[in-house]
């Protein structure tokens, strides 16, 4: 997990955000965050109103796309790392204790 300086974390912390209530919500804000970074390297002429394809012509798209797609679905396995090791380990750590091994 990238640990950024204070500035950085200024920066990128929104001043007001409503609590994710569910899975459902948590997804939607997930994948809205992940698609505005994707559509600053996306190709103009393939936006959309709903960010997918307009046209068919695939030979277009800029070199970089493969990469910023891995990039992403890297920082998602990061993320989801970091959570398992902070959060569900020790959870399970603490279950294991009280209710012993399987």
């Amino acid at each position: 997990m990238p640990y950024v300086d204070e500035a950085v974390k200024k920066r990128l912390e929104p001043q007001s955000r409503p609590q994710t209530k569910d899975a459902g919500e948590l997804t939607y804000r997930l994948y809205k965050e992940i698609m505005e970074y994707w559509m600053q390297f996306k190709p103009e002429i393939f936006r959309s109103s709903m960010g997918s394809y307009e046209t068919g012509n695939m030979t277009d798209v800029h070199e970089g796309s493969f990469q910023k797609i891995s990039d992403i679905l890297g920082a998602l396995e990061t993320c989801k790392q970091e959570f398992y090791r902070r959060e569900a380990a020790p959870y399970e750590d603490e279950k294991l204790a009280v209710n012993g091994d399987v």
